[in-house]
């Protein structure tokens, strides 16, 4: 028996989750995925064992093991469409068993009376989590095998794209639980040393180049206003995602209504983005930052010079 539980354990641990599901074209925002846009995800299989080559079915679910919520809260429930279910392959390159899901979709279910579930929280903190699951036989024992993404969430309209991100980013910043879909009801507020840093490496994925000292204590008098030291201070999640700032540097005397720290973190990187393929100006990137009220041009990675 001891030996059947650590062949189970061994095969349990060596089916992983590769690749988190991901919009293909939003590949820096994974764990984001919008209703009836195809997404991906890679699983593989860590161990060789040639009496395993042959078709292993793995097939795609959401919300298996969620049965309960918190008393009196709905959530959405969804459905995955596509060619969820798939068959390994060996790679050349190394011999092992993989698989790629190129055509996943989610769909939200409808309720019984032809509306839509009112859910709990709003569409940009209810979390999800989609299993892969797969049978093995070896030596003449069945064993039921899954792996599960991190938490996502599903949007419906591309516009929630960077509220959604925020909930990634400030969940997987928190919480060590893979599975705590319920985290939105009661989030905890982030210190602003770590914060900062997810910020900066926010920046650095897409344009080259983080934020330095400056900018960051820019941000932080945004979010708390003047401190001597902001390493020890507390950024409530209200505060990051949902609650305007004032603009302090509005050129009216009366006080501007500014966006939300999160909204302006995710506008920087697709300015960037759109400054380098050609399609906006220089001049209308200083615009675009100035109605953020923040003067954060240079940590644009500007590749062309006009």
């Amino acid at each position: 028996m001891k030996l059947i539980a650590s062949i189970y354990l061994l095969l349990h641990s060596a089916f992983v989750l590769e690749q988190q599901p991901c919009m293909p074209t939003h590949p820096q925002r994974p764990l984001v995925l919008k209703t009836s846009v195809q997404f991906t995800a890679k699983i593989r299989l860590l161990v060789k064992l040639p009496e395993l080559n042959y078709q292993l079915k793995v097939k795609a679910c959401i919300d298996k093991e969620i049965t309960e919520r918190p008393p009196g809260k709905s959530f959405r429930r969804f459905n995955i469409l596509g060619t969820n279910t798939k068959v390994m392959n060996i790679e050349e390159e190394n011999g092992a068993l993989a698989v790629d899901f190129r055509h996943l979709q989610v769909k939200e279910q409808r309720v019984m009376n032809g509306g839509r579930n009112e859910g709990a929280l709003i569409v940009t903190e209810e979390l999800h989590v989609i299993t892969f699951e797969t049978e093995i036989y070896h030596q003449g024992l069945k064993l039921d095998l899954e792996t599960t993404s991190l938490p996502v969430i599903i949007i419906s309209n591309v516009s929630q794209l960077p509220n959604g991100w925020a909930s990634i980013l400030w969940y997987n910043m928190l919480c060590s639980e893979q599975k705590n879909v319920t985290f939105f009801l009661n989030p905890p507020a982030a210190n602003w040393k770590d914060l900062s840093e997810a910020l900066s490496w926010q920046f650095s994925c897409v344009t080259s180049r983080g934020l330095n000292t400056d900018q960051l204590a820019t941000l932080a008098e945004k979010l708390l206003g003047p401190q001597e030291n902001y390493d020890n201070c507390l950024v409530p999640w209200t505060k990051f995602c949902k609650v305007s700032i004032l603009d302090a540097h509005a050129s009216s005397g009366t006080e501007n209504r500014c966006h939300c720290i999160n909204d302006f973190i995710f506008a920087v990187p697709v300015l960037a983005h759109l400054f380098n393929a050609g399609f906006v100006s220089r001049r209308t990137c200083h615009i675009s930052l100035s109605l953020f009220g923040f003067g954060l041009m240079e940590s644009l990675s500007l590749s062309r010079s006009t």
